[in-house]
């Protein structure tokens, strides 16, 4: 589930096989997952043996399942929160906000300062962006004479439009890329 998680964790130190099956019964989605230990329990005659596994029953909680995973050693245990195919900004915009509401007490709070960090760190990029905007639109007069006296051969209008930008040390992009980091 999406919040929720009920897991069967079979001991870690043992060999297991494992098998996974998925039906579709009634319309509906039916899954089950099994394991076997791969080594039999030998007890002798008048002697106990015993097979540990671990279930876990709850909420994904962050901090919970890290913790889980690393106290019994279950490889890949964290895995069961899914952050998304952009994990590389959620995960870390998760521990940020996690922290500032540790700080502040409140997460409304601790979301408006998340933004306003965000905006400072990426400050250089939208300032570098506002300014080769301007840059352009100081050049535009120029460059819709440039339309106007090539419009008939557009390899030209471009050549013409390149060497205006060379000469003025205007790159076209340099409007647009950093938006699209922001």
């Amino acid at each position: 589930d999406k919040y929720w998680a009920a897991v069967m964790i079979p001991d870690q130190s043992k060999a297991i096989s494992t098998s996974f099956l998925h039906q579709v019964q009634n319309g509906r989605d039916v899954y089950q997952t099994d394991y076997l230990a791969k080594d039999a329990i030998i007890i002798q005659p008048g002697a106990t043996g015993q097979y540990q596994d671990l279930l876990f029953a709850g909420a994904k909680v962050v901090e919970t399942v890290q913790t889980t995973g690393e106290k019994y050693k279950i490889a890949k245990f964290d895995l069961m929160i899914d952050w998304g195919w952009f994990e590389f900004i959620t995960k870390p915009m998760f521990y940020l906000l996690d922290f500032l509401n540790g700080i502040v007490g409140n997460f409304g709070i601790a979301i408006l300062i998340a933004t306003v960090l965000v905006k400072l760190a990426v400050f250089p990029l939208a300032n570098k962006s506002y300014a080769s905007m301007s840059k352009m639109k100081k050049l535009q007069p120029q460059m819709e004479a440039l339309r106007e006296r090539y419009k008939d051969d557009k390899p030209r209008m471009q050549q013409e439009l390149m060497q205006l930008y060379q000469k003025e040390k205007i790159n076209p992009m340099g409007g647009c890329l950093p938006i699209l980091v922001q």
